[in-house]
């Protein structure tokens, strides 16, 4: 943040006593500040009607740190779960790859019959993919199982 150098700012109590007085210089500087003088100059910037979207973030009231770690621990889970998700749509695209050269009503030929092997291994390949994202997530019970259970493999065209 940049302001004017030559601005002074201060600290006051209720009775309107000065406490400190500073100079934005002061704030701008390259150590960093504490949490509570990050906080305490944050307020005073306020006062002085200064307006940014930085300083209401660093203005925000923090009740804990569990609060904080609760924040991240479920943006992590969101995360998680949409990562799964592509992982389980890659498998869900391939095997509907099959699913349709399979039902075509033509007649096969073996650009088909080649299709249908090279999605075939894909779903094999992604189907894979998705059982190890499965046990790196912690889903470990039953994976290999589950995932064989919900996502079968078609068996070739012949």
């Amino acid at each position: 943040m940049y302001l004017s150098r030559f601005r002074v700012m201060s600290f006051w109590r209720q009775d309107g006593v000065v406490l400190r007085k500073f100079s934005v210089k002061q704030i701008v500087t390259k150590e960093p500040h504490s949490e509570k003088q990050v906080r305490r100059l944050a307020n005073a910037l306020l006062d002085e009607n200064v307006e940014s979207p930085y300083l209401d973030k660093l203005r925000g009231e923090v009740v804990s740190g569990e609060s904080l770690i609760s924040g991240l621990e479920q943006e992590m889970r969101g995360e998680i779960a949409r990562a799964l998700k592509e992982t389980e749509d890659k498998v869900n695209w391939a095997l509907l790859q099959c699913d349709l050269i399979a039902r075509s009503e033509e007649q096969r030929t073996a650009e088909d019959i080649r299709l249908h092997k090279h999605w075939r291994q894909e779903a094999i390949r992604a189907r894979t993919n998705l059982i190890i994202h499965r046990q790196a997530c912690g889903f470990r019970l039953q994976c290999h199982a589950t995932v064989y259970r919900l996502f079968p493999i078609p068996k070739p065209l012949i």
